[in-house]
């Protein structure tokens, strides 16, 4: 029995020497595996505070290249398919069927009167400015702020994230978003105004669009693809922004009934017209310092600059705003 008991030690103490070998050996495993995801995150951490932080030196480094693949046979046109389904793709300038309309609002708002050919300065203008359309981005604000001309910080972020989120079509990790989360809001104030909490969507949904077209498009060799469905469709997008432009007017004035509008917008714009405030009674004919109350009159600047202005006949309660901020400057 004495024997028994001994070799049955040993092989108690063997057991435990090889199971702490073998638990030795896992730890270190997972300590070297723990430390090249740590230096993997600080390089990625590194790399998208970099682009938030020289974000337009990386669009004009990124998207310089599609300009340049556009440009093979010269200046790109407002009216060449593969330019307009890049912008559609690229921002939320919503295409129905092969109605161009809002992709020739939004030309209109980059390009000079007669211009055809899209320069490289407008067509970075047509992707920053319409990252997130301004609709959007007023909507979710006036959802938010319960009447309120502000809302909270945290507030503000979440409903960013939740609006950038949207604007692209892959799911990126929890940590890239809380990454660029953190570098766009960083210098935030407490309370947030609806122009900044715009501008911060836009400036989110900008570096979601180019990470995406870095990581996802710019790796894909063969590019989107063009089947006859495809080609079918943009040409005839193409031939109706042809037709918008040769008729020189804006939207629904030359070109059909208006735009449907989803029920976010809808409400936006319902909440927009009950929140700008109601316009000053025109001066009598003949008055010292009065105009022409025509519409005819009304500066370029005064057009329509999103679906909320359209419906509401001017202007929305964000470009009221920022009309009336630049009018003060």
């Amino acid at each position: 029995n004495w024997d028994k008991n001994v070799q049955g030690a040993k092989r108690d103490a063997a057991q435990k020497a090889h199971e702490a070998k073998v638990k030795a050996k896992q730890d270190k495993e997972a300590a070297r595996r723990a430390e090249a995801k740590a230096k993997r995150l600080e390089t990625q951490r590194q790399l998208l505070e970099g682009i938030v932080a020289e974000l337009d030196k990386s669009e004009e480094h990124s998207y310089g290249q599609v300009y340049d693949e556009l440009c093979e046979e010269g200046a790109p046109l407002v009216t060449d398919p593969k330019v307009l389904r890049f912008i559609a793709e690229h921002t939320d300038i919503r295409v129905e069927g092969t109605d161009g309309e809002r992709l020739v609002d939004a030309l209109k708002q980059v390009m000079g009167p007669g211009e055809e050919e899209l320069s490289f300065d407008d067509f970075l203008s047509l992707l920053r400015e319409n990252a997130v359309a301004d609709s959007t981005a007023v909507s979710k604000f006036l959802e938010t702020c319960l009447g309120q001309d502000s809302i909270a910080k945290s507030e503000a972020s979440a409903h960013a994230l939740h609006v950038a989120q949207k604007m692209v079509i892959i799911a990126f990790d929890k940590e890239k978003w809380d990454v660029l989360l953190g570098a766009v809001t960083k210098d935030l104030e407490s309370m947030v105004s609806l122009q900044v909490f715009v501008n911060t969507c836009k400036r989110l949904a900008r570096c979601a669009r180019l990470l995406q077209y870095l990581e996802v498009e710019m790796q894909d060799e063969d590019g989107p693809t063009w089947d006859a469905k495809s080609k079918k469709r943009w040409q005839a997008v193409a031939d109706d922004v042809g037709r918008r432009f040769a008729a020189g007017g804006r939207g629904q004035a030359a070109c059909g009934p208006p735009p449907r509008l989803d029920d976010d917008v809808r409400r936006a714009m319902e909440a927009s017209m009950q929140d700008v405030a109601a316009p000053a009674a025109p001066a009598p004919r003949g008055a010292a310092g009065s105009g022409s109350s025509s519409k005819l009159d009304v500066p370029a600047k005064a057009l329509p600059q999103c679906d909320l202005c359209k419906i509401s006949g001017g202007k929305c309660f964000y470009h009221a705003q920022r009309s009336g901020a630049e009018d003060f400057t």
